[in-house]
């Protein structure tokens, strides 16, 4: 779902960053709009592959043999799209706390639902649990509907203006290449081990992927400002990037020991079966400082509109990822596939290193 969702998003959500922080008296609109046309790519997305994955896997066969799985997949794959858009729209809108709240409602919510949705529904292909995660996401958009309908008295609301869509859809689909290209491996990762260590080790590895996770989107979150920043403004993107540059430092620093420290007793949370992924835990830990370096190069080659160089790089960028990731694991398991996602990681914030260091510490010309 949250992949269909990344895909079916098509760049409106970093979009929608540059256009409400160019235009912030145009917010409400151009939200709506994109907001609606995300919902109707999630829907259209959702329906397609839940058709295709029912006719063509036995197990989702299964999955979406009750009447209400499929719906309840198709609604979750269209309202994830639209969170996507919404909370980048509060980032560009500055209104961070909007995003925190609708987060924290529906974390709440998720896990408050789900034995609401197993009483309901029953059954046990799992649909009781996306059930209480679809109806807690619906929910927690109501807490920003004010993005849309404008927040003072006598305010009209968005409307929705398509226009506003057509004439920056070029614009919207490379954000969107390079949103796939930079996103689309640590998806991807988890269907190789699949294929490579077997179900069982798979879940290990994702397990200690997940924890990581929330270390590794700081930097991710961080960078997100600085699409705020005006094209051209070479002193604001400066001063931004080297504090968001700093606290990804020391972020990295202090990551690598804690998750060293902590991965038993986090994996042990999931299953005690998932502690065969605590070397491998260590290691991704070790990948937050080279995506540090490559959040913020995309991040500056965005301010900067060179999202087609960008894109290119970051999608040989992937493809490395997922070789490596791939070879690792089959020559060395569950730990040969995080090595090997490291070296990648690595590559690519030696290739990426440069531009971020110039952003941060520009040369000086001669007269200055």
């Amino acid at each position: 779902m949250q992949l269909l969702a990344m895909l079916s998003v098509l760049g409106l959500n970093t979009l929608i960053i540059s256009e409400v922080s160019a235009r912030p008296t145009r917010a409400p609109v151009l939200i709506a709009t994109a907001s609606t046309v995300a919902l109707a790519v999630g829907l259209a997305g959702g329906l397609f592959a839940a058709v295709v994955a029912k006719s063509t896997s036995a197990a989702y066969m299964h999955i979406f043999a009750t009447t209400w799985a499929l719906p309840i997949f198709v609604v979750g794959v269209g309202v994830t799209t639209i969170t996507l858009v919404v909370d980048d729209a509060c980032v560009a809108a500055r209104r961070p706390a909007l995003q925190l709240f609708r987060n924290s409602v529906a974390s709440v919510l998720k896990l408050s639902l789900i034995p609401v949705g197993a009483i309901v529904l029953g059954g046990s292909n799992g649909m009781q649990l996306l059930s209480g995660w679809v109806l807690a996401t619906i929910v927690s958009l109501w807490f920003v509907r004010r993005l849309v309908v404008g927040s003072e008295p006598g305010h009209s609301g968005g409307l929705i203006d398509l226009s506003l869509i057509r004439s920056r859809s070029h614009l919207a689909l490379r954000h969107h290449w390079l949103n796939v290209s930079v996103l689309a491996p640590r998806y991807a990762v988890v269907a190789i081990a699949a294929v490579v260590l077997g179900p069982r080790l798979t879940a290990a590895f994702y397990a200690a992927l997940l924890i990581v996770g929330f270390v590794t989107i700081i930097p991710s979150l961080l960078t997100t400002v600085l699409f705020t920043i005006a094209p051209g403004d070479d002193l604001a993107l400066t001063a931004q990037v080297r504090f968001t540059l700093g606290v990804s430092a020391m972020l990295a620093v202090v990551a690598a020991p804690v998750i060293f420290l902590l991965s038993g007793i986090s994996l042990s949370l999931f299953s005690p079966a998932d502690l065969t992924a605590r070397a491998a835990m260590c290691v991704l830990g070790l990948t937050v400082a080279p995506l540090a370096v490559k959040t913020h190069y995309v991040v500056i080659a965005r301010v900067r509109g060179r999202m087609g160089q960008a894109a290119r790089r970051t999608t040989a960028g992937a493809a490395l990822e997922l070789t490596f990731a791939g070879l690792g694991g089959a020559m060395g398991g569950l730990d040969g596939m995080a090595i090997g996602w490291l070296i990648a990681l690595g590559v690519e914030a030696v290739v990426f290193g440069p531009t971020v260091y110039r952003a941060a510490f520009p040369p000086r010309g001669p007269h200055s």
